[in-house]
Parts: C-alpha cells; sequence; structure tokens
C-alpha cells in the first residue's frame, strides 16, 4: 500500500455508503462506532488521555503531549489537519513519514476489511475510526509510553471514545455541528461528557456554561469518576499580553508558576495551558517541574490558531467559527496594533455562528468579505450575504479562500482570515504557493 493509497482506504468506507445518507441525519443514526470497539481496545498499550470539547481541543492535546514529552515518549492524534495529512500522527512532535503512514494503515487494513464484510446497506467505518486505529498501531511501533487522542465532533458516536483511557478533557462547549450533536448546547455536552468512560480515573474540564456543566456533572457522578474542573481546582490567573503572546500564572492543587510564557495569540490560551498541565500531571502520575513547564510551552506552535502569518502588512488567520472566538481576535488585532483599513475574510458554513463573528468583526474591520471551502461537506450560502444585508452589514464575495487572500493582499491592507478548519487548510496552502 502506498501513502496516497492509505489515505484513501480511510475514507473508503464512508464514501462508499454517503450516498444512501442523509447529509441532516444526527450522529446517532449515521456513525456506529461499536464497530470498531473490539480492535481499538486491542490496539491500546499506553496510558491514555483523550480531548473534546468545541474550540481549543486540538490547542490542550498538543499542549499536554508537549509536557507529557518531558519525560515519556507520546503519541498524539489531531484531527483535521493543516497542511497535511500525516500531521494527525505525531510521536515526541515529529509528524508520521509517508512510509510508516503507508504500514500503520496495512497493518489494520485486514481487521477493518473484515468489519467491512458484516456491513449493512448504509453502514461504513468511521474515517476517524481507521485513524486511530492506525495510530494506536504506528504508536506501538514507536514504544510511546502515553498517547494523546483528540476526538472528532462529539465524544459518544466517536470511535475514539473506544480507547480505554484513564483521563479525559472537555474543554469549552458552545453551539456547533448542531446537525450532528443536537441543537442545544445542553444536548452537544450531552454527547461530548461520553468522553468520560467507566474506566476514567478524572474528567478535567474548561471553563462550561452552566448547562454544559450540569450534563458534564451528570455523566461524571453517574459513573462515579471524579470531576476537576476550571476555576476550582485549577485555572490561569494575572492573563496579560507579553512581547512575543501571553504571560500567565498557572495554578492548580499542588503548585502556583508565576509568569509562564506562551508564544500564542489569545487569552483563552492561557485557559488552555491550564487545563493542558491538569491532564498531563495526572497522566504523569505527579507535579511537573517550573522548567519543564515552561520550556515545553515556551516552545509550541499551533498553526492556524491565531497564527500571526506576517507583520507587514499584517496578516493573522485563526480556526474560529463563533462570536467568543471573534471577540479573542478581535482582542489580539488590537495587541497587535492594528491600524485602519483592516479587511476580515470571514468562511464559515452556514450552519456555524457566522453572523456572529461578521457582527463582532464589523466593530474593528473596515470591510467584510465571505468566502468559502471548497470541502464539499460544509454548506456555505448566498443567504449569509442577504440575512447580514438585512441587518446593515454589506459584505463582499470571494468565492474561494485563495482568492479572497490573493484579492486582499494586493490591497496592502492588514487581513485577518476567520473561519472553519477546511479555509484555514485552504490559506495555508495558498500562502505556502505564494
Amino acid at each position: 500500500m502506498r501513502r496516497d493509497e492509505a489515505e484513501d482506504f480511510i475514507y473508503a468506507s464512508y464514501m462508499a455508503a454517503a450516498p444512501q445518507l442523509s447529509f441532516d441525519a444526527p450522529d446517532s443514526e449515521k456513525r456506529h462506532p461499536e464497530l470498531t470497539r473490539d480492535l481499538l481496545r486491542s490496539l491500546a498499550h499506553a496510558d491514555t488521555a483523550i480531548v473534546t470539547g468545541s474550540k481549543g481541543k486540538g490547542s490542550v492535546a498538543r499542549m499536554a503531549a508537549a509536557l507529557v514529552q518531558t519525560e515519556r515518549r507520546v503519541g498524539l492524534m489531531t484531527s483535521p489537519h493543516i497542511r497535511r495529512f500525516n500531521e494527525r500522527f505525531c510521536v515526541d512532535g515529529v509528524p508520521i513519514s509517508d512510509s510508516e503512514l503507508a504500514e500503520a494503515v496495512t497493518a489494520v487494513a485486514p481487521a477493518i476489511e473484515k468489519i467491512e464484510g458484516k456491513l449493512l446497506p448504509g453502514e461504513f467505518v468511521s474515517p476517524i475510526g481507521i485513524e486511530c486505529a492506525a495510530a494506536l498501531a504506528w504508536f506501538r511501533t514507536q514504544c510511546t509510553g502515553a498517547d494523546i487522542l483528540e476526538c472528532g465532533k462529539g465524544a459518544r458516536f466517536d470511535d475514539v471514545t473506544n480507547v480505554p483511557h484513564r483521563f479525559c478533557a472537555i474543554n469549552t462547549i458552545f453551539l456547533e455541528h448542531t446537525r450532528e450533536l443536537g441543537p442545544t448546547v445542553s444536548a452537544i455536552a450531552a454527547d461530548k461528557a461520553y468522553a468520560i468512560q467507566p474506566e476514567c480515573e478524572a474528567a478535567f474540564i474548561g471553563p462550561q456554561e452552566e448547562e454544559a456543566l450540569v450534563q458534564i456533572a451528570q455523566r461524571a457522578r453517574a459513573l462515579g469518576v471524579p470531576l476537576l474542573e476550571y476555576g476550582k481546582d485549577f485555572e490561569a490567573t494575572d492573563i496579560r499580553w507579553g512581547k512575543a503572546g501571553i504571560i500567565c500564572t498557572l495554578k492548580n492543587q499542588s503548585q502556583v508558576l508565576e509568569d509562564v510564557e506562551l508564544p500564542l495569540l489569545g487569552e483563552f490560551q492561557a485557559r488552555n495551558a491550564a487545563l493542558a498541565l491538569a491532564l498531563a500531571e495526572a497522566l504523569l502520575g505527579h507535579e511537573l517541574a517550573g522548567r519543564k513547564v515552561r520550556e515545553a510551552l515556551g516552545r509550541l506552535r499551533i498553526p492556524g490558531r491565531m497564527e500571526l502569518v506576517s507583520k507587514e502588512p499584517l496578516l493573522v488567520v485563526d480556526a474560529c467559527i463563533n462570536r467568543a472566538s471573534a471577540e479573542e481576535a478581535r482582542e489580539a488585532l488590537a495587541h497587535l496594533g492594528c491600524g485602519p483599513g483592516l479587511i476580515a475574510i470571514v468562511g464559515i458554513p452556514d450552519d456555524k455562528d457566522y453572523a456572529g463573528v461578521v457582527h463582532e468583526m464589523a466593530g474593528v474591520a473596515d470591510e467584510i468579505w465571505l468566502t468559502a471551502s471548497q470541502n464539499p461537506h460544509y454548506v456555505f450560502t448566498e443567504r449569509q450575504g442577504r440575512c447580514l444585508a438585512a441587518e446593515g452589514i454589506e459584505t463582499h464575495f470571494a468565492p474561494t479562500v485563495a482568492g479572497a487572500l490573493s484579492e486582499a493582499r494586493a490591497t496592502g491592507c492588514p487581513v485577518c482570515l476567520l473561519g472553519t478548519t477546511s479555509v484555514i487548510a485552504e490559506a495555508e496552502a495558498a500562502i505556502a504557493n505564494d
């Protein structure tokens, strides 16, 4: 199996079933994580933590892996990728090679094909389940001592939850993927709360709305799993801006680390770091020395997350899909000294909070441009522009991300691109080819 064949194999089962699937159907009607349960449990070999949430779960997973890496060999699975598919699988921060990816998928292919042979019409083996199997197979060959796995959209119907895990982290939950997970924060939280499984020794949660917290606490209580909360058991305080990013104090039940520097934009990254540190120390089983924490977090680079691509002229890109995240982006722009003439390019599907993002950016941007991803799994329509015009916000539409970036950068004005991850991936590709 070649590397390109391996990537195709991961999606083949889903693509075969896609014509029979309803696009609007919830995950409960179309996803079957039970299909990979035995396989994933057989491949698990190391202390494991899984991470979910609505935003920041990828950042928390990366931060926790960087911290654990100071003492153990650590495997990390995240999704989606920004530049290359291989980014989804890393050991000690190094992505899987093309040959290793091909070997890992080849190793699990017979088991996947055996499962596929028993599928009913319209059923499929989830790509995330096949990815997880390949990741665990590779991690085993790399002799990892800890594995950190990021869930996909949810948790209840996500194959990653099948992997036995001692700990889980649930970052902040808000309205997103409403078709698949449910129409309310409460429903989405009830789904993501399934990251808490009976074998968990503890669950760590980021800041939550009350209705989300109720669902998570109910799940933890029912399973007898201790719940450690941001703001009670750990937190980031004294958050402020420095020359290279964010500076904060990280606190938990055992220590206080002052003046921790994060080379990242956005105060939310300090909260992510507090959650990641709590999770990492649980995996390691002891307090991490302050020197190790500072060094690990000080080296972080997270593409597509409030990423400063260039200063002259200013270009910032962020995987932002709701108003709260746009508020953070707006604050970061202010600290970057963004002057007049800002063009905000927004690429967010119809079913996410594009209006909230636009409203937030309208207060700081001279022009609002809308764009769309070429990913067929996301819906972008002209309805967005019409709805915004009815609210008094005029927008310009650029049909492709690459075209929008090229056109905006040609003006010489500062540019901020906010969008769903596929939009950010297309932006990163365009920037790399510029």
